[in-house]
């Protein structure tokens, strides 16, 4: 086996005894468990008198957070896009959520300047959406 294929496949999930890394998967199951409680999944959702858009229920605000952030030049009809708005929610947590405990990332969310106060209510009742949607989502793949 040459020194590429060996390295190459400490990425692959069950070879090479590397696979992906627990921090990254929980990650991702944050954030599918946030398009389901922001949208049932579905990138055609569209809420708050049209502000918010998409799988993710991104404001045009959290466009502009995301291009700012990452210097990027994401779209405001990139939040009807999951891929794309996926990355906007992956930049927008990923920067806020450096000075807070991971299992309270998904308060970024809905709230980047409130990302702190994880004790009042909106906060309280959306995590405990979003482990319930993570609960859900395991049972459902099998995990």
């Amino acid at each position: 086996m040459t020194l590429a294929l060996i390295l190459f496949s400490c990425f692959l999930p069950g070879v090479g005894g590397c696979g992906t890394p627990p921090a990254a998967d929980s990650f991702e199951k944050m954030l599918d468990a946030i398009a389901i409680v922001e949208s049932g999944n579905n990138p055609n959702a569209v809420n708050d008198n049209g502000k918010a858009i998409g799988v993710y229920q991104i404001w045009p605000i959290y466009v502009d957070d995301a291009n700012r952030i990452a210097k990027k030049r994401y779209t405001y009809a990139d939040r009807k896009c999951p891929v794309k708005s996926r990355e906007m929610v992956r930049i927008v947590l990923k920067h806020y959520g450096k000075d807070i405990p991971f299992d309270k990332w998904p308060v970024i969310h809905i709230s980047p300047s409130k990302r702190k106060d994880f004790n009042r209510p909106a906060a309280v009742e959306y995590l405990r959406k979003i482990n319930e949607a993570t609960k859900l989502k395991g049972q459902n793949d099998g995990n």
